[in-house]
């Protein structure tokens, strides 16, 4: 396996460099004009959507047609900002944004000649961290490439002496004819302390934004007119550091035996119910499963770091082959047992204490897991690691997709006002924090929540979407306008909700 770095070519076209430039300032006065002073939603989109129209003009401008698998890349990244303007779920939101800045790099990365196919996974790191810092350093090879540092630096040095002069010698005058002034003239002394009040903090704004906006996009243009990838050695241990075969057996044989046993008492302890868990152990089924589910999923996340690190370090040979294959194999068996463990375990979870995004999103990650494990043993069976890091990510963003699609929020809504009961209780102030996803389905089933739980809901949701939902144009969000709209159309029986309490 190699890894690969980033290498821009030593003197980069000043053409390519100025338009590199003209388009990276006209993106950030567009982030400037989307998202300052506004929440996320349809600012993203078109932000988003600017910035890949400007990436594949300018490879058509270079006369290179995007390949498949960068097309594919900017088409996640658009689906993901789309999602922005869609859901309302402060969680899925913040994953939704990250990814579609990730799938951005990735598409640079590729541009940029990342073998994505057969790449694996330090390949595919390492093409990342170089599509970073190719993108990061952008702003600074197109002032290099157009020839400025030299001039502004000249200049810099030539103004610095007379600069510091005028500062030394001119202030110290102004400002004690400023306050003689100022004590001899009320009004002048308003003017001069309004000035000492001036707010900078739109302009800061203004800065950041227009500065964030040109910065990445900028990055990405340029990675896109002067990038490459080339391979380089990756760091390999002597072959008298390997780890032999019986040491790769003991290592994992071992680890075997251990989830063997492990699996051996869920068949009896978990999958055997109710009543062989309360005569073995002093706990409930409720909290034996709660106690469990979190570290089973930790425990299902290092094995695989754990096989991919043995498979780097060990010896090569069709014998060292043939133990790590058979022992990583068994193990990854093994966890699908434990995931399913995990997984029953967290219906027992949630049936005793109803469900929350923490919860919800474990399990999402954990069945993202189960799909990377299966490409993993893949590799094992073809002895080949092509397609295992590209399909992973390719089940992440399917994952997120199915989120985006189902909506955490209202799911998890929906869920915990059927499961209300004397035994499992609405938890009505969870309730009541939950994003704007939730608000139609809470607005719906108001009626059957116990007065108090109603009340606390009612209130929660008259404060946060009473008044509209506090969106313009750019930020507008399609679960946010529903959440409005609910509670405007309900707003009589929600003002109402607190006089049915006995």
């Amino acid at each position: 396996m190699t890894a690969v770095a980033v290498q821009i070519g030593d003197r980069p076209r000043a053409r390519a460099a100025a338009e590199t430039a003209v388009l990276a300032v006209a993106l950030g006065l567009l982030a400037d004009l989307l998202f300052r002073e506004a929440a996320l939603g349809l600012n993203t989109p078109l932000w988003i959507g600017a910035l890949i129209a400007t990436l594949l003009y300018t490879g058509r401008h270079r006369q290179t047609e995007a390949s498949s698998a960068e097309l594919a890349c900017l088409g996640l990244s658009f689906a993901a900002a789309a999602a922005l303007a869609w859901r309302g779920s402060p969680a899925l939101n913040a994953l939704l944004f990250l990814a579609s800045g990730a799938f951005v790099v990735l598409a640079v990365a590729v541009r940029c000649g990342l073998p994505w196919r057969r790449a694996g996974v330090a390949v595919f790191a390492g093409a990342l961290v170089a599509a970073g810092i190719v993108m990061a350093a952008g702003v600074h090879r197109v002032q290099s490439s157009l020839e400025l540092r030299n001039r502004v630096l000249r200049r810099s040095k030539e103004g610095a002496g007379a600069t510091v002069r005028i500062v030394v010698l001119a202030v110290p005058v102004l400002l004690v004819f400023a306050l003689l002034f100022a004590s001899a003239d009320a009004v002048f002394e308003d003017q001069i302390t309004s000035l000492a009040r001036f707010d900078l903090s739109p302009v800061a704004s203004h800065l950041f934004w227009l500065g964030a906006g040109a910065w990445f996009a900028g990055g990405a243009i340029w990675a896109g007119f002067e990038g490459r990838l080339l391979a380089i050695p990756e760091p390999q241990l002597p072959d008298g550091r390997r780890l032999k075969p019986v040491e790769v057996g003991t290592i994992l044989g071992s680890l075997a035996v251990l989830f063997a046993a492990f699996v051996a008492v869920q068949l009896r302890y978990l999958f055997g119910g109710h009543d062989v868990v309360q005569q073995t152990i002093d706990l409930t089924y409720a909290e034996y499963a709660r106690r469990g589910f979190f570290e089973l999923a930790a425990a299902a996340t290092l094995l695989l770091p754990l096989l991919l690190i043995a498979d780097w370090a060990r010896r090569r040979g069709s014998r060292a082959d043939a133990v790590y294959r058979l022992l990583a194999g068994l193990l990854v068996a093994l966890l699908f047992v434990v995931m399913a463990s995990a997984l029953q375990r967290m219906s027992v979870y949630e049936e005793a204490y109803g469900l929350t995004e923490p919860r919800l999103y474990v399990v999402a990650f954990l069945v993202w897991l189960a799909a990377v494990f299966a490409l993993f043993l893949r590799t094992l069976l073809v002895a080949r690691n092509d397609w295992f890091v590209a399909g992973s990510v390719a089940a992440a963003a399917a994952v997120l997709a199915v989120l985006a699609a189902i909506g955490p929020d209202a799911l998890i809504a929906r869920r915990n006002i059927d499961r209300d009961s004397i035994e499992h209780p609405f938890d009505a102030h969870h309730a009541a924090q939950l994003g704007a996803d939730a608000t139609p389905t809470l607005v719906r089933n108001l009626g059957v929540l116990a007065p108090d739980d109603a009340c606390i809901v009612a209130r929660a949701l008259l404060d946060r979407w009473g008044g509209g939902s506090g969106d313009d144009l750019r930020s507008w969000n399609w679960s946010r306008s529903a959440a409005a709209r609910a509670v405007e159309r309900e707003s009589i029986d929600l003002e109402r909700a607190c006089d049915a309490r006995p």
